[in-house]
């Protein structure tokens, strides 16, 4: 339990609050009070109250439609008397549910270890030093530093607010940020107008602050409607919902098949209750009840694939679209290069030492950057921000300048971190009566604001020209010395050029050449300088002709998406026209983003995609994020993604064939006027053998070497003609096979019960043969590894060991009403299953010479 957070913090001055938490605002808390703290009030989370987790996957099942009508037919065939075929029903429902609360488990435990990845930092001061810490660790009285960009994990009174605004969304429902201050409010200011306080799962959009933490945990506002939140559940994605309503058409289909079997049955003189039982037992195997479980295993399976390869997918239907995905929209930095940026050059205006140190200087005091152990030796420092403010603190502090030390001399006023609109970042330090502004930023912007004549501004734009064709980034530096804080910042000393080197990853061009043999467009979309994107696109061997072009040209409609693949200085509200603009053109769209402003591009794209290493606002509202910051990560996912697809069509595939063949079996029986092949228990017995476990195999179905070289396929068109053809054709085809030899062997004198026999193991063992030929659309048999998918081999082996009682074990064998067989027999069967097989290659190998696969 945490601080209860029964005070109006709001009225009280920063100095009360910080003495009841018994805290130092300039030092915050020290390692030993931080441990009792949380030994006594306990971690920054809000516990679940949950019901166990083998108690909701046992009324999961009970939910299910399948599980419902098995009690009700079990229930009805008992009283009437049928006591065989209700104890197989039992047995059945038993069976069915301990595999489906095995395999809801299995994706429920893949999604909270998803889940488990997405840890949170907080930035806090304690003993006197900043530190980077994971959010669950925050105790009240602590003070914490508020970024743009970084989420707010806990209820805080705050300290100091420069240009601070927070969204509040998630409180208020209002997407405007709060413009936030520290000034004492009265005590009956309401909630929602606290200017002073900041509310933990809330966001700081603009500018920075320090606060003490208040309240943590389930004391938190947000913690106490946390209780909304207890019976939460991962909502189904579009493509779930569409295979959900696909069962219940199918199911709706199935019962109006299944009544009239049973009416067409006693209409040719068969027992009500034999053909009320066969009814029942059709419909439980032709409905694929198991159908959006398997979809939910494969789903699990394969985020938890794409999770191993560096990438942590929030949303599902990011797994139905990235297959299908056709434009990268790529920043360059940190994901086509490696984001270990190092200073290369520093050119100062004035060619001397002083000049030199005067930009380190100017450049390490507007960088939103901070050694969090100093005092430890360099090689074991610890810096936080992004790569190019990591990169020039820590080159000013090898040249012997402090942060901390320019700090205790003077008065920090003011501090606005880089913006990706101004392409700038500035902080204000009060010297005496003096303000002493250091600005820093994208070139043309320092330059457009420095004192300069024409003869020096062109000396320093080929300097910088020069620096941005080697390939490198390149910010400028200036300066001015002011009597008051100013609104607008021109006039200034301009201090010289600093040149980052930043490496191409080693792996990032095997995976531009994989993208576009995938049918995959790359288009890099970047805020640095068009030569410097040149430089990069070339070392990462991108087609010539290389066309660029820059930020006006998205905005202003002129820009040819059919031949620019790189755009620069691009401003993030022009992000979001570049996206919309390929959607128009029927492109499905992934971009990559991580700063606050790339939020609404990240929501416009199909796929947003933030850094790992980027702000909690991009990651908040992407679907996937870059938990290595790779651009090779997107490749992989998008392969994931296509194996997905792949696998859901196989196991869709699968089951409606099979479910397809005994139907049609049933029906051509009595269409026939011959007794029935199948008894009701015998079809639920081989629903199990041939299903029960099948159902999830596909979900460890290895990706195909060419999954990438397939045209990108859509979950909006999942059926392709391939799976139908599969489904009725081969289905009818392989029925026609068994019908015959049934029709062959009742008129040769077999016995009836005799015949029914061979047909259970028949279709039992086809099903064996169809689960093997489907484990690739588009390779031939011999060709797809034997074991490649240990899961695969384990439902083939859990298969045979319930088909194999159903002859040896009597009492069983009676329920099923099946005789012995011989050795004969099984053969002509395996051959029946492999004729089955070679009907489904064939319609393979059609489609792999019409190059019809979709």
């Amino acid at each position: 339990m945490a601080y209860v957070n029964d005070q109006l913090w709001h009225a009280l001055d920063t100095e009360a609050v910080a003495h009841a938490f018994e805290t130092d605002p300039s030092r915050g808390l020290n390692k030993q009070e931080v441990a009792a703290r949380q030994i006594k009030y306990g971690f920054n989370t809000i516990e679940k109250r949950r019901r166990s987790r083998l108690l909701d996957l046992f009324v999961s099942q009970l939910e299910s439609s399948l599980v419902v009508t098995l009690i009700i037919a079990g229930i009805i065939l008992w009283f009437l008397g049928d006591r065989a075929d209700a104890i197989m029903i039992a047995i059945v429902l038993a069976i069915n549910t301990a595999v489906g609360m095995y395999q809801e488990g299995r994706a429920s435990r893949a999604f909270d270890a998803l889940r488990s990845r997405v840890e949170k930092v907080t930035h806090v001061l304690r003993d006197g030093e900043v530190r980077e810490v994971s959010s669950r660790e925050i105790v009240p009285g602590d003070i914490i530093e508020l970024r743009i960009g970084m989420s707010i994990d806990a209820d805080a009174r705050l300290l100091d607010a420069r240009q601070l605004a927070a969204n509040e969304s998630t409180l208020t429902g209002e997407w405007v940020a709060q413009i936030k201050s520290s000034q004492t409010l009265l005590p009956a200011t309401a909630l929602l107008e606290r200017t002073n306080m900041v509310y933990a799962g809330t966001l700081c959009e603009a500018g920075t602050g320090r606060a003490i933490v208040v309240a943590t945990g389930g004391a938190t506002e947000f913690g106490k409607i946390a209780y909304l939140l207890i019976d939460e559940v991962e909502h189904p994605t579009p493509f779930q919902r569409t295979i959900a309503s696909l069962s219940r058409f199918i199911g709706f289909l199935v019962l109006i098949g299944a009544v009239s079997i049973f009416f067409v049955g006693i209409l040719k003189g068969f027992n009500p209750r034999d053909m009320f039982s066969l009814a029942v037992a059709i419909a439980i195997s032709a409905v694929p009840e198991g159908l959006p479980i398997a979809v939910s295993v494969i789903l699990a399976i394969g985020a938890e694939r794409i999770l191993k390869r560096g990438g942590l997918l929030k949303r599902l239907k990011s797994t139905e679209t990235l297959g299908a995905t056709t434009v990268i929209l790529t920043d360059k930095t940190g994901t086509l290069t490696e984001g270990t940026m190092a200073v290369s050059h520093v050119i100062p205006a004035r060619d001397s030492d002083v000049g030199r140190m005067a930009l380190l200087e100017a450049g390490m005091l507007a960088a939103d950057a901070f050694i969090e152990n100093p005092n430890d030796e360099l090689t074991a420092w610890r810096v936080r921000g992004d790569a190019t403010s990591r990169a020039i603190v820590l080159a000013a502090r090898q040249a012997g300048l402090s942060k901390e030390e320019f700090e205790r001399q003077h008065e920090l006023v003011d501090f606005m971190p880089f913006d990706n609109t101004t392409r700038i970042a500035i902080a204000l330090y009060r010297t005496d009566d003096q303000i002493r502004v250091f600005l820093s930023g994208a070139p043309e912007e320092v330059l457009d604001r420095s004192r300069l004549s024409k003869e020096e501004r062109k000396k320093f734009e080929i300097e910088y020209q020069g620096l941005a064709e080697a390939g490198a980034r390149v910010v400028a530096c200036a300066t001015i010395i002011l009597k008051s804080s100013p609104k607008e910042f021109h006039g200034l000393t301009y201090l010289g050029l600093i040149g980052f080197r930043d490496p191409v990853r080693g792996d990032v061009k095997a995976s531009l050449e994989a993208a576009r043999g995938a049918g995959v467009r790359v288009v890099v979309v970047t805020g640095d300088h068009a030569l410097t994107a040149r430089a990069v696109a070339h070392e990462l061997g991108f087609p010539e002709p290389i066309v660029i072009a820059d930020g006006t040209a998205i905005e202003n409609g002129t820009a040819d998406l059919d031949r620019i693949n790189i755009y620069a200085r691009v401003l993030p509200h022009q992000k979001s026209l570049l996206a919309e603009a390929f959607e128009k053109q029927g492109e499905i769209v992934a971009m990559t983003g991580d700063g606050v402003n790339d939020a609404p591009a990240l929501k416009r794209a199909h796929i947003g995609i933030a850094l790992g290493s980027g702000t909690e606002v991009a990651k908040e509202v992407a679907d996937l994020v870059l938990l290595d910051n790779s651009f090779s990560t997107i490749v992989a996912a998008i392969e994931e993604g296509r194996t997905i697809l792949d696998n859901l069509r196989k196991v869709v595939t699968f089951l409606l064939a099979t479910g397809f063949t005994e139907v049609v079996l049933i029906g051509g029986a009595l269409v026939t006027g011959l007794p029935l092949p199948l008894l009701p228990a015998q079809i639920l017995w081989i629903n199990l053998v041939g299903e029960g476990f099948f159902n999830f195999a596909f979900a460890f179905e290895q990706k195909e070497h060419d999954v990438l070289k397939a045209r990108p396929s859509s979950a909006d068109n999942f059926f392709t003609s391939q799976m139908k053809a599969l489904i009725f054709i081969g289905g009818l085809l392989s029925t026609a096979l068994l019908f015959g030899i049934y029709a062959f062997l009742i008129q040769s004198g077999a016995s009836v019960s005799q015949s029914r026999t061979l047909m259970f193991l028949g279709v039992a063992i086809n099903s064996f043969f169809f689960v093997f030929s489907l484990r690739s659309l588009r390779r031939p048999i011999w060709q797809v590894h034997l074991f490649s998918n240990p899961y695969l081999l384990f439902a083939f082996a859990a298969g045979v060991l319930m088909l194999v009682p159903a002859f040896l074990f009597r009492p069983l064998a009676e329920l099923l009403r099946v005789t012995t067989v011989t050795i004969p027999h099984i053969i002509i069967m395996i051959g029946v299953g492999f004729t089955s097989m070679i009907f489904v290659e064939a319609i393979k190998l059609l489609y792999r010479q019409k190059d019809m696969v979709e």
